[in-house]
């Protein structure tokens, strides 16, 4: 092998010319790309329309009215009670390891007290965008699905979703099955959030967010903020991509890495780790995956919305931003 060649991601060789850019074909000027991450394959294989919608009606759709209740923009930047939940329980999360890191202890009480200010918000201001009124913020409120499709129980939701939030806070603040982690977290060398990007090829990016991350004696640790149900769901792919973060960008031992799943709500902690085998069925997977949002990127490009079918699935649809303007 030239010593000036590089293995990629699935142990592949990468021809590169001395003091170039890697490169694992030729370049095309009108090569078209992708990012793949594990919640874009998720929603690819989950409804084909709505992939459509969420990565590429919403940037070829044009300026419109100020809000534009069919507007695919506006209905991608929806939240329904699910996403509200997780959101705010992982940004207080991510804020109550920041302001640790620089010396700040924030209390469960504080907690609790910024999560029910953010549910009220987001709902004075989702009715008030509904009645063409306008609340200023310095950062605009989550806008609520349930507004947009006519459901007339917000308040009996939303007071499910504060009871949801508060407890998966006060597990994560109090629960002995997260003290390491909390610890951990505080630390000034953790990763917090980390987002990251490996090259897979050309035309291909994988992207990622690690909640937490840290180096534990020779270890390296990796965990993630569940906050739905207990489920050994289909997201080894998703584990996957963390380990070849932490090898490829953290310098992470690979023999050495233990992922961890945290269910905040369910109180309950679950280890994780990929043999070879199934790490090479997930390379396998996430290669495959990558290729099929390839070949259906041509057609997301040129706007050909019919070219990504709908999958008519009431459960998956009775959640779907988009089910007003699916056709």
């Amino acid at each position: 092998m030239n010593e000036n060649n590089q293995i990629d991601l699935f142990g592949e060789i990468i021809e590169t010319k001395p003091g170039g850019k890697t490169s694992s074909r030729k370049k095309n000027n009108n090569l078209i790309t992708i990012k793949w991450s594990f919640s874009r394959r998720n929603v690819f294989e989950t409804c084909l329309r709505k992939y459509y919608y969420q990565y590429y009606a919403a940037k070829l759709e044009g300026a419109g009215s100020r809000v534009n209740f069919d507007s695919v923009k506006f209905l991608k930047g929806l939240s329904n009670q699910h996403l509200v939940s997780g959101k705010i329980i992982h940004n207080l999360i991510r804020l109550y390891l920041t302001k640790a890191k620089s010396g700040t202890e924030l209390s469960l009480d504080w907690m609790k007290q910024r999560a029910k200010e953010k549910i009220q918000q987001s709902i004075d201001y989702s009715n008030a965008l509904l009645l063409g009124k306008e609340i200023k913020f310095d950062y605009p409120p989550f806008v609520l699905q349930e507004v947009y499709v006519e459901t007339n129980v917000i308040k009996d939701i939303y007071q499910e979703v504060e009871v949801k939030v508060f407890e998966a806070l006060k597990n994560f603040m109090e629960s002995a099955q997260f003290e390491q982690f909390r610890t951990a977290g505080k630390l000034a060398g953790s990763f917090v959030e980390k987002k990251f990007r490996i090259q897979l090829n050309d035309e291909v990016v994988i992207t990622g967010e690690a909640d937490l991350a840290y180096l534990y004696q020779d270890g390296f640790i990796i965990c993630d903020w569940k906050t739905g149900k207990v489920d050994d769901g289909q997201d080894s792919m998703q584990l996957l991509t963390y380990t070849w973060w932490a090898i490829d960008q953290a310098g992470a031992n690979k023999e050495k890495i233990k992922i961890y799943k945290a269910y905040l709500g369910e109180n309950s902690l679950k280890e994780f780790s990929l043999s070879e085998r199934e790490i090479f069925r997930n390379k396998l997977a996430i290669r495959q995956s990558a290729e099929a949002m390839l070949e259906m990127a041509q057609f997301g490009e040129a706007g050909d919305e019919l070219a990504f079918t709908p999958c008519r699935q009431p459960k998956i649809c009775s959640l779907c931003a988009f089910q007003k303007i699916c056709k």
